[in-house]
């Protein structure tokens, strides 16, 4: 097993503890798993522009591994009052960020509602002459779902606002 699965098993074996059986719909013995490692490369656009907008990940769950520069927002909805707010993560070194992504809570229920998020350039600072940030990313399906629709991981979540 990779270092992004083992690492994946561990945060599974936590919610199993919740949720019997979830570690399972991704860790699928004799089955080819549903996981992909992605390099991200975002374009140059200007400090406070956006390089990635508001979205879910299609899958079951995303592990954040690396990045050059902070630009990383995820969504915090404010409970007194109701609304989501999209706050950049610190990224620390020889860790991952695990986030719920779409399929996500038909695992677990309401309790774990997929990640929010999306990729700001927060300084004039480059990795490159046309190359803002780059990250490196895990994905997990869900295995036995279909992935949504780009347009379905692109609106807000039933009982959740857009971003103010």
């Amino acid at each position: 097993m990779s270092p992004a699965q083992i690492t994946l098993g561990r945060a599974l074996d936590e919610f199993e503890k919740e949720f019997p059986g979830i570690r399972d719909r991704f860790m699928v013995k004799d089955t080819h798993r549903r996981f992909y490692l992605r390099f991200l490369k975002y374009d140059t656009k200007g400090k406070g522009r956006f390089l990635a907008r508001a979205h879910f990940d299609r899958g079951g769950a995303t592990l954040a591994i690396a990045e050059s520069a902070p630009g990383l927002r995820i969504g915090r909805n404010n409970s007194e009052t109701g609304i989501l707010h999209l706050e950049e993560v610190s990224h620390e070194e020889h860790s991952a960020i695990f986030f719920p992504s779409y399929h996500f809570p038909r695992l677990t229920g309401p309790e774990f509602e997929p990640a929010w998020h999306d990729v700001t350039q927060s300084s004039d600072d480059q990795y490159s002459e046309d190359t803002a940030r780059w990250a490196i990313v895990f994905f997990a399906d869900v295995y036995g779902l279909p992935l949504p629709s780009e347009r379905a991981t692109h609106q807000s979540w039933p009982g959740i606002p857009p971003s103010a």
